[in-house]
This record gives structure tokens, C-alpha cells and sequence, in this order.
């Protein structure tokens, strides 16, 4: 059975080629993000122009609004590894007059992974999705009547959300304490203004897994290299159809290279030309022939 060799991206000498950065920042018809309100707890509000989270009064009925968003974290591969991810949410003094309050007590807030479906245009109170407190986030108390609140650091919880994508379905937005007379509020991707759309930012790395037979007997020789040959001796015979292909930390294959047949029949030499052209970094090494293949690593200085 062949085992699998993990290259993890993130390597020391070239974390800035390991790293893939994604800005989320949707529109109106791309967006998902609304509001729950307990008082008019059968109506959705869909295309609301602001996230809020608050305890109020209307008419004298004390009432309770909770907020929604979501992210298409699709295209981010399940096996990510999350080096850091920073959610931005924008103020909303353009299509509201309702503003921070901490008329009452502070309104601190919190963001949580929501661990079941809803639908931006269907949700209501009465049918508001759960949320887990597992790895929850805490916005400090506004200081301003509107305010931006930028680089929410929010990695573990899109770690998890990348981790178990059946469970996971965006934020809740909720003030920690429910009392009122307490208000938060921000915009929504169905604001105007599409500067103030929430923004989530992702930086992530990726495994590289390649197959491969025991290397006990490889040998890459000099290594780290800085320019030259680099020599390989190996136990995979010498075929017609044996070759060598190098791969960036990234998975990707930067070239393939017919063998070049050394002094025996299990050693080979990769010419300098090909190692002289590659950047800086860490590198898989795979020799492979129709019998099978190993891989090694090596490093270019």
C-alpha cells in the first residue's frame, strides 16, 4: 500500500509563494445576510439594508433583533489549513437612522458559526437557524453613534466552518447580553453603498499530497542546493519511460525531466538548468516510472 507524503505549504523559505489569499465582499444578488426580529417573529427581512443586534422597545414591547451572513466558502478546498481570516463590518449612516447604543449597559457583541440552513429570503424569528458558541468572537463596546469595526479576527471560526462545511453556515451576530436599551448595527451587502458590504478575508495554505513507494534508499545530493546539478540516487531502475518532475509547495508541477542516467543504474542527475531556474523554496521531488514512484523533498537556496 503507498503511503502519502504531506508537504505542508506554510515552510519557513517560502511562506509567501504557500500562502492563497481570498477577499469576499458580496453584492446584493450575491450576498446572504438579514436580520430576525422577535416582535414581527413571522416576517422576513431579506433585503434589509443593515445587520443589527439589539434590545429594544417599540411601543412599549420590549423586543429582540439578531443578525445573519453568510460567505460562499465553496472554492476553498476542505483540506485548507486557515492561516488567518479577518471579517469587516462597515457602518450604516446612509439608510437608517438607528444608531450604537449602550444607553443601558455595554453592547458587546458576539459572532458565532451557525450550524444549520436558512435562506436569506425565507428566515424569520420563528425559524432562525442554531448557532454552536464553539470558538465565538467578541466585538468590544462601540465608542462611536456609526462605526467600521475592520479585521475581526475570525480564523477559527472559518477554520471550522471550513472543516465541517455540513455544519456550518455563516455567522450569527447577537448582543452578550440581551437587555435593553442596547443596539449595534451595521451594514448589510443590500446597502447602496457597496464599500460598506461586509468583507471577509481569507489567507489559507494547502497540503500537497503526492503518492509514492518508500524512499529509504533516496539519497538528493547537495541539499539544500544553491546552483548545480543535483544528483538523486534512488532504488527505481532506469527505463525508457522513467522521469523526474519537480513540484512547488503549492501541488503544482513546475517541470518533468527525462532521466539522465548516472554512473550505475540507480543513480541520476537532474542538470543545473533546471535547478538554477527555480525560485528560492522547498520542492517535492518525484522519480517515476511505469513500475511506480517515489518522492522526496529537497531544498533551493
Amino acid at each position: 500500500m503507498h503511503n502519502r507524503l504531506f508537504i505542508l505549504l506554510c515552510f519557513v523559505a517560502c511562506t509567501s509563494q504557500a500562502q492563497i489569499i481570498t477577499t469576499f465582499q458580496p453584492n446584493a444578488a450575491e450576498g446572504k445576510d438579514t436580520k430576525v426580529w422577535s416582535i414581527e417573529d413571522i416576517v422576513n427581512f431579506g433585503d434589509y439594508t443593515e445587520l443589527r443586534a439589539m434590545q429594544w422597545t417599540w411601543d412599549g414591547e420590549e423586543g429582540t433583533e439578531r443578525s445573519l451572513l453568510q460567505f460562499n466558502l465553496n472554492n476553498i478546498p476542505q483540506n485548507a489549513e486557515v492561516c488567518y481570516a479577518y471579517l469587516s463590518l462597515f457602518r450604516n449612516d446612509s439608510t437608517s437612522t438607528q444608531f450604537n447604543s449602550s444607553l443601558s449597559g455595554p453592547n458587546v457583541t458576539l459572532l458565532c458559526r451557525v450550524i444549520t440552513p436558512w435562506e436569506e429570503n425565507l428566515v424569520t424569528w420563528n425559524t432562525q437557524p442554531s448557532y454552536t458558541m464553539t470558538n465565538h468572537v467578541t466585538i468590544p463596546e462601540s465608542t462611536l453613534p456609526f462605526e467600521d469595526v475592520l479585521d475581526i479576527d475570525v480564523t477559527d471560526l472559518v477554520q471550522d466552518m471550513i472543516n465541517d462545511p455540513a455544519n456550518s453556515f455563516g455567522f450569527e451576530l447577537f448582543l452578550e447580553t440581551e437587555e435593553y436599551y442596547r443596539r449595534r448595527v451595521f451594514a448589510t451587502s443590500d446597502n447602496p453603498d457597496s464599500t460598506r458590504h461586509p468583507k471577509l478575508v481569507v489567507c489559507y495554505t494547502l497540503p500537497v499530497e503526492i503518492d509514492q513507494t518508500t524512499f529509504a534508499t533516496n539519497r538528493v545530493y547537495p541539499n539544500p542546493i544553491r546552483q548545480g546539478d543535483l544528483h538523486v540516487t534512488t532504488n527505481i531502475a532506469y527505463t525508457a519511460d522513467a522521469s523526474f518532475a519537480i513540484f512547488n509547495n503549492m501541488g503544482l508541477e513546475i517541470c518533468k525531466i527525462p532521466l539522465t542516467q548516472g554512473a550505475t543504474t540507480r543513480e541520476y542527475c537532474i542538470p543545473s538548468a533546471y535547478i538554477d531556474a527555480l525560485p528560492t523554496g522547498q520542492y517535492a521531488l518525484q522519480i517515476s516510472n511505469s513500475a511506480g514512484s517515489q518522492t522526496t523533498t529537497f531544498m533551493k537556496l
